[in-house]
């Protein structure tokens, strides 16, 4: 395992958890392309390691357009402007893609179980009373 990956994880965990626990996935997952891209373009590299810019001027230069410099995500790269690991964004963005993916593959997983058990069900109380449930997953 490369260095990289391993001092990635922890930052991908925790904006994982940031955007899971604010329902916004698919957001944080857009929002860490943008930054990840940039962060490995070639001429931005050079100008992020510069040590003549802030931490706050890093972060602007790696936000989306339109987000809010005081956003969680905004707050999250501050973190990696202050302990230096901005280089680390596309390791960051590649381990979040898969700690996503997992929880949604998780998420289909459990929703096609409940499917099957309540269709089953279905099956069984029309059998029995003689009246069809609805399965509200095919409504």
């Amino acid at each position: 395992m490369s260095a990289n990956a391993t001092l990635a994880r922890p930052y991908a965990k925790a904006v994982f958890e940031l955007a899971n626990a604010g329902k916004q996935l698919p957001a944080f997952s857009a929002k860490l392309a943008v930054s990840a891209a940039l962060s490995n373009h070639a001429e931005l590299a050079k100008l992020l390691a510069s040590p003549r810019l802030q931490a706050a001027q890093r972060v602007s230069l790696l936000l989306p357009n339109g987000e809010a410099t005081d956003s969680t995500f905004a707050q999250f790269l501050a973190v990696m402007a202050e302990n230096q690991r901005l280089s680390l964004l596309p390791e960051v963005a590649a381990q979040f893609e898969a700690l996503r993916a997992e929880a949604e593959k998780t998420l289909v997983g459990d929703r096609r179980l409940v499917e099957r058990k309540i269709d089953a069900h279905a099956y069984r109380t029309r059998r029995v009373i003689g009246t069809k449930v609805l399965n509200p997953f095919h409504l």
